[in-house]
Parts: structure tokens; C-alpha cells; sequence
């Protein structure tokens, strides 16, 4: 086995003409083999059957007349015999047919080119039985019969051919004509005959594997160029693959980047509404305490108008005051600096709180794995989309129950936010060009992240945002 083993290792490091190349010669030359031994044994076989038929019909013609006359004479006639012997003493004769016997069914030998032979009795075999049953019978024989003790001095070897002697009128066999065929003639036509038959197989089988081979070496080539040109459009999409994913750790590093520059930028947006808008009404407000409070206490010396002036103070001090509070609102909620030590769950806590904080609404918390820290913008994106899809369940659905769903793995973080409110038609509110859901769909994308939002009218909305917990550049 470990010989075999080895065989085929090495067969599959050959290239695959060389192995068709092998195993089609092998192939071929074992079924031209085949075909070869087949075809010459059918040769041979011919061979002796025509000259079974060519001696029974030799023997029906030729000594037919005189084997009848003989017959006629009580198998005692010496004419007949000596035409007989005429005949096959003929040295041309001989060279083919070197002995005759004629054989009757009691076994007795009538006729014999060996006249020692003439009057003997021999047991009938199964050969000389089925020839007089009417079958012409031949085979090869080694003379190691008892009858054939004269043929010994001829040849080792000769062809034994029974042939039913039949009477002209009925058809009846009333004896058989033994003839012994000298194998040299047969051998030479059969050996003509096999070198013939084995020159066409092997140039026919030497034409159908050159044939084979050539198109075993066309396809291989063509196999070999497709495999060339399949291995260089490889590389190029490897190629292309990994600039894809270097173009797509820079979009998302890019993202990051432009998020923490916006959030960069609501943060001094925020300072300057807080240090100037915000100190400008402050400062606004302590003017408008001291003019009303310079008017009331005219109003009590003069009186006057400076009631009515003192009221036209007063609501342009809650004015100012709730200006002021907007301002300090909007200020707080642009800047978001306590997502920067916080963690991922903190962050969406933190949201959950404001979000309650400013609408009273009770929101529960559903927490899946242990909490973990993930970049600034992720946080950031989870706290927005938080923030904005419980503001929209709240404007849409104040009635309805709220829930978020915060989930933490080793490279991703789910934040899912359902409501058991009204429902809509999603592809609506995209095509509507509203800011809120196109807005958390562009945040989580920006990030490499993947967005979805379900709804169905009466069975509520569930909004979904998975993001990357390790981004590019860690932002």
C-alpha cells in the first residue's frame, strides 16, 4: 500500500499530459491486447472452420463416388482402393492431407492411406460419434490415440477432420471420412493472418492515442492559460479586495474623524452660546432687575405710569429668563463631555435619563453582557440614536410603552429601541426627507455599522443600530 501510496503522490505532481499520457498508453495497450488475442482467436478459429467446410466438401466430391462404390463391393474392391490410394499417395496431397481414414460406426476402419490399418477396430469415441450423427467435427490432436500410431511418424501434431459420408438419396450416413490436415499451411495462413490483425490494432490503436494526446495537450493547455489568466484575475481581486478594505477602514476612520470634529464643534458651539449668548442675557436680565426695580420705586414717589412701565419690565424679564434657559438647554445637550469617560452602557443610561428628565417618561433598560468602554464616536452614535428615536417614540406615540435593549459582544455593540405605539410606513418616513431617521441610518453607516427600523401599523416600531465596538485608528 505505502508503494501505491507513493506511486500516486508522485503521478499528482506530474502535469496532466504527462499522467493522461501514462495511463492512456497503459489503458490502450491493454485493450488493444485484448482486442488483439480476441481478434486472432477468431482468426484461428475461421481458419479451421473453413477448413472443416473445404474438407467436407472435398471428400462429399472427391471420394464420395468412389467410397459408394466401394461400399457396393462389400468395402472388398480392390479398384476402388487403388483409386483411392491413387490419390492421396500424391505427393502434392500428401503435403496437405497426409493420411485418410474411413471409419464406420461399429468402429471399423474401411479405408485407411495406411494399409496396415484397413479391416482394424477401434472403440467409437465422442468425436467419431457425433460424426455420424451428421456433424462435421474437427480439433488439433497430439495422436495419442491408438488409431493414430502411424501418424506418430508424420508430424507431432496434426488437425483431425470427421466428415459425415452421406448416401445420395436420403441423406443417410452411412460412414465418415477421417482426414489429418498438416498444421503448417494453417499456422502459416493464421500466423499471416495474426501479424496482419496485430499491425492494424497497433496502428489503430497508435492513431487513436496520438489523436487522444493531442487533444489532451490543446485542452490542457487551454486549461493551463485559463488557470494563468483565473490566477492573475485572483490577484487583481485580492488586490482590489484589500484596497476595499483599506478605503473602507479609512471611510469609517474618516467618519470617526468628522464626528469627533463635529462633536468638536457643538462643544464650542455650545461654549459660545453659553459664555455669549447666555452671559449677554444674564447680563440682560440683571439690567431688567435694576430698571424695575429703579421704576417701583418711582411709582411710589410720582406714581403714574410707571405701573404700566413696571409690568412691560416684568414680562420682558420672564422673556429674557426663558430665553436664557433655552440657551443653557440647547448648550448643555450640544455638548456632550461626560461621554468621555463613560462606558458603553453609561453612555445610553445617560441618554435614557435625559430623554426621562425632560418628558417625565419612564424608559426601561434591558442589559445583555457586561458593560464595556468602545471609541468616543460609537458612544457618541449610540447616545444620538438613543436620544432620537425615544424623542420620536415620544412625539408619535406618548401614549406607548418604551424599552431599550443594549447588547455588548467582543466586536460589536446592538442597541435596539422599541415602542408598543401606532406604528408607520417606514418607507414613507425615508421618502418623506425627514432629518430623524435618515439622520440615525447616516450616523450608524458613517461608523460601518448596520441600521434598521421595523414598523407595522398597531404592533409598534423597533429600531435597530449595530456598531463596530474597535474602530480604525480607536476614535
Amino acid at each position: 500500500m505505502g508503494g501505491i501510496e507513493h506511486a500516486l503522490s508522485r503521478m499528482r505532481k506530474v502535469g496532466l499530459t504527462a499522467r493522461f499520457s501514462l495511463v492512456s498508453l497503459l489503458l490502450l495497450s491493454f485493450a488493444l491486447l485484448v482486442l488483439g488475442a480476441w481478434l486472432t482467436l477468431r482468426i484461428e478459429t475461421a481458419a479451421v472452420t473453413r477448413s472443416t467446410e473445404l474438407s467436407g466438401t472435398y471428400i462429399q466430391i472427391l471420394m464420395g463416388p468412389h467410397l459408394r462404390k466401394l461400399e457396393r463391393q462389400g468395402w472388398q474392391g480392390a479398384e476402388a482402393i487403388a483409386a483411392l490410394d491413387a490419390h492421396f499417395h500424391d505427393e502434392a496431397v500428401l503435403d496437405s492431407v497426409p493420411a485418410v481414414k474411413v471409419w464406420l460406426d461399429d468402429g471399423t476402419i474401411v479405408y485407411s492411406s495406411t494399409p496396415q490399418l484397413i479391416g482394424s477396430r477401434f472403440p467409437v469415441d465422442d468425436t467419431l460419434r457425433r460424426a455420424f450423427a451428421g456433424d462435421v467435427q474437427s480439433s488439433i490432436s497430439d495422436l495419442d490415440a491408438a488409431e493414430n500410431r502411424f501418424e506418430r511418424d508424420i508430424a507431432d501434431r496434426l488437425m483431425e477432420v470427421y466428415v459425415p459420408i452421406r448416401r445420395e438419396r436420403g441423406g443417410e450416413v452411412y460412414a465418415v471420412g477421417e482426414f489429418y490436415l498438416s498444421l503448417a499451411p494453417l499456422e502459416a495462413t493464421a500466423q499471416t493472418a495474426r501479424l496482419q490483425t496485430w499491425g492494424v490494432v497497433i496502428g489503430l490503436g497508435g492513431l487513436v492515442y496520438l489523436l487522444l494526446f493531442g487533444m489532451v495537450r490543446e485542452t490542457s493547455r487551454t486549461m493551463r492559460r485559463q488557470r494563468d489568466k483565473l490566477a492573475r484575475y485572483s490577484m487583481r481581486l485580492r488586490t482590489l479586495l484589500r484596497q476595499n478594505r483599506r478605503m473602507h477602514r479609512q471611510v469609517v476612520q474618516a467618519g470617526a474623524n468628522a464626528m469627533a470634529i463635529n462633536e468638536h464643534y457643538l462643544q464650542r458651539l455650545s461654549a459660545d452660546l453659553h459664555d455669549g449668548a447666555g452671559q449677554d442675557l444674564a447680563l440682560v436680565l440683571l439690567r431688567l432687575d435694576e430698571i424695575q426695580e429703579q421704576c417701583t420705586s418711582r411709582q411710589r414717589v410720582r406714581g403714574g405710569c410707571g405701573q404700566f412701565l413696571s409690568e412691560d419690565l416684568a414680562a420682558m424679564r420672564v422673556a429674557a429668563q426663558s430665553a436664557l434657559q433655552d440657551v443653557r438647554s440647547l448648550s448643555k445637550e450640544l455638548r456632550l463631555s461626560a461621554v468621555d469617560t463613560a462606558s458603553v452602557v453609561q453612555t445610553v443610561q445617560r441618554a435614557v435619563r435625559d430623554y426621562a428628565r425632560k418628558t417625565g417618561r419612564k424608559v426601561s433598560i434591558v442589559q445583555h453582557s457586561d458593560d464595556v468602554d468602545a471609541p468616543q464616536s460609537v458612544k457618541i452614535t449610540l447616545y444620538r440614536v438613543a436620544q432620537e428615536a425615544l424623542m420620536n417614540g415620544f412625539q408619535h406615540a406618548r401614549e406607548a410603552e418604551q424599552e431599550v435593549d443594549i447588547s455588548v459582544g467582543d466586536d460589536q455593540v446592538t442597541l435596539k429601541i422599541t415602542d408598543t405605539g401606532p406604528g408607520f410606513r417606514v418607507d414613507d418616513a425615508f421618502a418623506s426627507g425627514r432629518l430623524g431617521l435618515a439622520g440615525m441610518r447616516d450616523r450608524v453607516q458613517l461608523l460601518g455599522g448596520a441600521f434598521s427600523c421595523v414598523s407595522c401599523e398597531r404592533q409598534g416600531t423597533r429600531v435597530t443600530a449595530t456598531l463596530p465596538r474597535l474602530l480604525p485608528g480607536g476614535k
